[in-house]
This record gives C-alpha cells, structure tokens and sequence, in this order.
C-alpha cells in the first residue's frame, strides 16, 4: 500500500530541503575559504595587472548560500521531518496561508540562487579569461597573493560554488513547482488553461425538462 498523496508530497519537499541545505554549504564554504586566501578580498571578477574587485559579489553568493539555502534549506528540513514523525501537528496538509508563504519564500529563494550561480559562472569565466595562457586549462593557473607572496590555484574552489549553485538552482525549480503544483492540486490557486479533474462541475438536466 502507497503512502497517502499527502505524506508523499510532504516526503519529497523534506527530502528537497535537506538536498538544498547540504548544497548551501558547497557555495558559501569553498567561497568563504578563497576570501580568508586573499585577506577577505574576492576575486571574482579579477583582471590582471589590476585592484581587487569589489567584494560585494562574494559577499552576495555567501549570504545567498548561508541564509536561503543553509539556514532556510536546513529549518524546513527539520521541520518536516518533525510533521513526518508526528511530533508537531500537520493538521494543515498544504492548505493554509503558512504554505502559500512558504512556496512564495520558495519562489524567491530559487530567483536569488538563480542570481548566485549566475555570478560565480560569469566571474569565474572572467578570472580565467584574463590570467589563463593560450594552450592552458585554467585549472592548471594560480594566483599570487599580494599579503603573503603564497600560490593560490583558486579554480577548485570556485568551480565547486559554481557547480553547488547551479544544481541547488535545479533542486528550487523542483521544489517550487512542486508546491505550485500541491496548491493548484489543492484548489488553493487555478489555472486558466488547465482544469481540476476534482473541481469539475457535471451539468445535470434542467428543471425544466428539455427547452429549446
């Protein structure tokens, strides 16, 4: 016997969450790190011969990646799986406002985490553009730190936000339309070109008997 529709769905969402939370980590961490590498200074961006750029850019992704994905990712995991083991009441089942407020929350966190793997792809792709030689990976380069003279082959870690960033952008678009999905399920919403095979309205025969 299947698990209710309910539970199911409730199921997923946590199991997405969880997936969100542990992604959180691999786009503020290795960021983080490339920052503390370069004196909090980041890279993204970078030309040569030329200023650090500005650091609003890494400080954008790791506030993304610590607030919506790691913090928000991890409370609602914990709050499922809380509602799965019945210790705190899901008397709702996906039809109160908490939940139109948790998909809208939902739909932001996948826009900003959109935002995120955009900038890590672009700045990345500059920072090799500019320091990687004809004939080489960008990879196989590294940067001088100007503090400390040390090597920085600073591509790991910036390639393992970009990738978090991109795949926890996946994990939101799933996780978003699952619940716009739930609420239309739950004639919470409508759309216009669908219909609700469970809100169809049968035409029955006129009081009147047949008119023409």
């Amino acid at each position: 016997m299947g698990l209710p529709k309910e539970r199911l769905f409730l199921v997923i969402r946590t199991a997405l969450y969880a997936l969100i939370f542990l992604l959180g980590m691999f786009i503020f961490s290795p960021l983080s790190l490339q920052m503390n590498v370069h004196d909090g200074n980041c890279i993204l961006y970078a030309e040569r011969n030329s200023d650090y750029p500005s650091k609003s850019n890494c400080n954008f992704c790791i506030a993304i990646g610590v607030l919506f994905c790691f913090i928000y990712g991890g409370l609602m995991t914990i709050i499922g799986a809380l509602r799965l083991l019945e210790i705190i009441s899901d008397s709702e089942k996906f039809k109160g406002v908490l939940f139109i407020v948790n998909v809208v929350v939902d739909a932001v966190s996948m826009f900003l985490v959109l935002v995120t793997a955009s900038i890590l792809s672009a700045g990345l792709k500059a920072v090799c553009d500019s320091f990687t030689p004809v004939g080489y990976h960008c990879r196989d380069i590294f940067l001088i730190v100007n503090s400390s003279g040390e090597h920085d082959t600073f591509y790991n870690n910036l390639a393992i936000a970009e990738g978090g960033a991109w795949i926890c952008f996946i994990a939101w678009i799933v996780q978003t339309v699952l619940g716009v999905f739930i609420m239309y399920r739950n004639n919470i919403i409508r759309i216009p070109c669908l219909k609700n095979s469970s809100s169809t309205d049968i035409p029955g025969p006129s009081a009147d008997g047949n008119k023409y």
